[in-house]
Parts: C-alpha cells; structure tokens; sequence
C-alpha cells in the first residue's frame, strides 16, 4: 500500500509491514481491544488537533478503514467518551459492507456523527445489484 499510495500514511504497524499488536496472547482478548481502541482515539484526536493548529482554516478528512468491531468500539468511544458499555461482538454501532460514517472531532475531545452508514458512492460503481445496495441509518 506503500508503494502504491505514497501519500498515505500508515500508522500501527511494524517494520514489517503487518499489525503491531502490544498484547501477550494468541487471540486478542476483549480488554485487549479495548485498550487498542482508546489507543487509536488518542492517535485521532492528536492528528485532529495538529489538524486544527495547523492555521490555515481548512477541513481537513482523515480517513480510517477498519472492521465492523473496531468501528463500533471507536464510536462508542468518541460519541459516548468511553468503552464501558460496549461489549465485543453485540455492535450497536452497525456498518453495512463498504459503507463510511462521518465523526466529527472537536477540539474540547467530543465528537459529533455525522453521516451514518453511507453507502451511495457504491451506486456510482454500479452496485445497484448487491446486497449492501440498501441502506438504513
């Protein structure tokens, strides 16, 4: 991806190239992900607020890909400001297949939702057929 998109850049891995995972067993464990979650607003918040600072009054997007889990313990982080209601596997948060949600981060560490589950540049690809071509919010 790297050489590919050199004007992105990935963060969370090691020299290798693959996740660099800071737990101590085989699987990843809830408490695990829980603090890999809070790990990743930190990163979030920080690269928002370089965003902010950097004077030039621009929006500036950062994107973040992930899985349907991570998604959902990231939303319940920034929009309810903890994890402790959320559990791995029951996702409150849902995210049909290829769909993005917005968060806005404000500089007092609150986030805001934006769009949710949005799934209309897939219509543009001609995924009309699918069956991630409907979607609810």
């Amino acid at each position: 991806i790297v050489r590919e998109f050199p004007e992105f850049r990935p963060v969370g891995f090691n020299d290798a190239g693959t996740w660099d995972y800071l737990g101590f067993n085989v699987k990843e464990t809830e408490q695990e992900c829980r603090a890999r979650g809070l790990r990743i607003v930190e990163w979030l918040q920080a690269e928002a607020a370089m965003a902010r600072s950097s004077g030039t009054g621009a929006t500036r997007t950062l994107v973040l890909t992930t899985h349907q889990t991570m998604a959902d313990l990231l939303c319940h982080i920034l929009l309810k400001g903890n994890a402790m209601e959320w559990t791995y596997g029951e996702i409150t948060h849902r995210l049909q297949n290829a769909s993005m949600t917005t968060l806005w981060l404000h500089a007092n560490g609150h986030a805001t939702l934006g769009k949710k589950n949005d799934g209309a540049h897939l219509h543009t690809l001609g995924c009309t057929g699918s069956p991630h071509s409907s979607f609810s919010s």
